[in-house]
């Protein structure tokens, strides 16, 4: 093994566990803000009823 082998090898050593931490890092992030957004409910989100008045309906209508 040269020494560009052992200098790469160290840094992998010290790299990895930060990337690592790093990204399970970001991970929690990510899932906290989803959870608060879904524990928020967002008008855009929630279902409506969309009430509709045809002529084809049976309630009588009032002409004046």
């Amino acid at each position: 093994m040269t020494m560009f082998d052992s200098f790469l090898l160290a840094q992998l050593d010290v790299f990895a566990p930060f990337f690592v931490i790093t990204i399970l890092m970001v991970i929690c992030f990510e899932l906290s803000i989803s959870l608060r957004l879904l524990r928020q409910r967002q008008p855009a989100l929630t279902p409506m009823v969309i009430h509709r008045h045809d002529a084809t309906s049976d309630s009588p209508r009032h002409t004046d």
